[in-house]
């Protein structure tokens, strides 16, 4: 029953729930600076792809979920861009190392089994000038907000495919061996606390 409603229900729950119109400035910011072979990592059901700015003329992404393909389908018919698409997880991804200048990932990393490993095969497929763009959601600043999110965080990784609530995700991105560009850590206002205290920049090695 949990695969079926991985692979068919959550795709859909998935793009209702992050097509929300206002996010889509954060999605164009997310992927402007995006240069040279790019990959993206949990990429979903795509809703990044038609914001790529038009030099970036194709993209590798990387998806552990199979369902997500036809949803990630229809929005490629949106945009410009020819998509190499690769089923596989983010902890041992089929690449070589230095394959990309670019790795994108929005609203991933809160849902990675192991996100150390999966951090230490970006720091891996990025050249050394590569970098790493990222809009996630994860632990808020707010003391009273972060105790909620600690009580709901086993529902919601249920609920969510994996995903958690309580990841700093500067910290872990720190202790993963990158340093920061760009890094701004906001509540985004339009949904509650719990899940809109957003992490959003833009990484090296």
């Amino acid at each position: 029953m949990k695969k079926l409603y991985e692979k068919y229900l959550l795709p859909l729950l998935m793009d209702y729930a992050l097509k929300d119109p206002r996010l889509e400035k954060y999605r164009k910011d997310l992927v402007k600076s995006a240069k040279g072979k790019v990959l993206e990592i949990g990429l979903g059901t795509g809703l990044n792809l038609s914001h790529y700015p038009k030099h970036i003329q194709e993209i590798t992404s990387l998806e552990n979920n199979s369902g997500m393909k036809p949803k990630a389908l229809e929005h490629l018919s949106q945009s410009h861009l020819k998509l190499h698409w690769y089923t596989g997880q983010s902890e041992k991804m089929p690449f070589n190392d230095q394959s990309f200048d670019t790795v994108v990932s929005s609203f991933t990393l809160c849902s990675l089994k192991n996100i150390q490993a999966s951090l230490k095969e970006i720091h891996r497929v990025l050249k050394e000038e590569g970098r790493f763009l990222f809009l996630e959601h994860g632990l808020s600043h707010d003391p009273q907000v972060a105790k909620w999110q600690r009580r709901l965080n086993p529902l919601q990784q249920s609920l969510g495919g994996g995903c958690q609530l309580t990841r700093n995700m500067g910290e872990i991105l720190n202790q993963a061996g990158f340093s920061f560009e760009k890094l701004s850590h906001f509540d985004y206002p339009h949904w509650p606390k719990i899940w809109g205290s957003f992490y959003q920049g833009v990484a090296k090695k």
